[in-house]
């Protein structure tokens, strides 16, 4: 079974230039390129991934008591959309909790 999008964001935490050669394709052109690679994923899995991880980010803030939405354009500010999902999304989770966050979803 070809790796999904956990591991492909996995992949990019690790690998600063993987990370900058897709940090500005669109979400199709990125899909096509990580199939290139081996990785196996829709863009609908990719996008309820990233909704998923969001979603347990801001949960997490709401439950600390943190402006999730000030917090989270700060982390956003000077970055590509990517950058910011690898670094302050998916970044603030463990390897065992994002294949537990997403095990349904990619």
């Amino acid at each position: 079974m070809s790796p999904g999008f956990t591991e492909f964001l996995l992949a990019l935490q690790d690998d600063d230039t993987m990370l900058r050669r897709y940090r500005l394709q669109d979400l199709p052109a990125l899909v096509v390129s990580a199939r290139a690679e081996g990785f196996a994923f829709t863009g609908e899995q990719a996008r309820s991934a990233v909704l998923t991880l969001e979603l347990a980010v801001a949960l997490e803030h709401e439950r600390n008591g943190v402006n999730s939405a000030e917090r989270l354009w700060r982390d956003r500010w000077g970055t590509t959309y990517l950058e910011y999902l690898v670094d302050s999304v998916a970044g603030r989770f463990t390897e065992p909790e994002l294949h537990r966050l997403l095990a349904g979803v990619s």
